[in-house]
């Protein structure tokens, strides 16, 4: 086992070092044409960027040196504690933290008073750019009446009267959980020209609440890429 995993990691190595090579050496054929001043330019930014491919790849042979002396049971430990750190990363965990929850529930204004009635509901669009300014506040976790929010991923979409998210349909109220720093989160909500301040000129409902311990699900769906093709080594 010891064998391939030696393998492994001499070939990872190997393909570094080849990889470098052919950068230093491509670096010559750009500088035809140029002047002597974006020459020069060139030529720093070049060797910045092989500067930096070897610091990388002393680092790599580093951590193989230490790789070498674990047996498999470490490298299963190293491997897990890896998995659960993406995992977390991307939200197939659950997770706890400092944070606020956000209330919003559709105005209970006269439709009469308003010329357009749609003014005083809550639609998918108003959800999209909460979430958006908690994330910009610094939020690491949100979600929306218990349905993880994962960036480029989680679509809203209104159905009618009601907003599908991660396919399942959900209706006001909507609760939105976020992990992060308390006060910029609930500056984000409550802070002047902010997009809550608008809904609240409307009659929408907003409340939110810091806590030390806001509980975010995991996300169960499986994450799918619409451009990124895997290839098959």
């Amino acid at each position: 086992m010891r064998k391939y995993r030696s393998f492994i990691l001499f070939l990872f190595l190997g393909i570094s070092l080849i990889f470098l090579y052919k950068v230093i050496n491509s670096s010559s054929g750009f500088l035809i044409g140029m002047n002597r001043y974006e020459a020069e330019q060139k030529i720093n930014k070049e060797t910045a960027e092989i500067e930096q491919l070897k610091s990388a790849i002393k680092r790599k042979e580093e951590r193989i040196k230490v790789l070498e002396y674990l047996d498999d049971n470490d490298i299963i430990n190293l491997l897990s504690t890896k998995k659960n750190e993406l995992e977390n990363l991307i939200g197939y965990t659950d997770v706890e933290g400092p944070g606020v929850i956000l209330i919003l529930e559709d105005s209970n204004y006269s439709e009469e008073a308003y010329e357009n009635p749609n003014d005083l509901i809550i639609h998918d669009r108003d959800i999209d750019i909460v979430v958006d300014e908690l994330r910009q506040a610094g939020a690491e976790a949100i979600s929306v009446n218990d349905n993880r929010v994962i960036f480029n991923v989680t679509t809203f979409k209104c159905i009618g009267p009601v907003v599908k998210i991660n396919e399942e349909k959900i209706t006001s109220p909507f609760i939105i959980k976020a992990i992060g720093n308390r006060k910029f989160l609930e500056a984000s909500i409550n802070g002047p020209d902010s997009y809550c301040e608008l809904l609240s000129g409307y009659g929408i409902n907003v409340d939110v609440n810091t806590s030390i311990n806001v509980k975010i699900k995991k996300y169960d769906s499986i994450i799918k890429s619409k451009y990124i093709n895997n290839k098959e080594v």
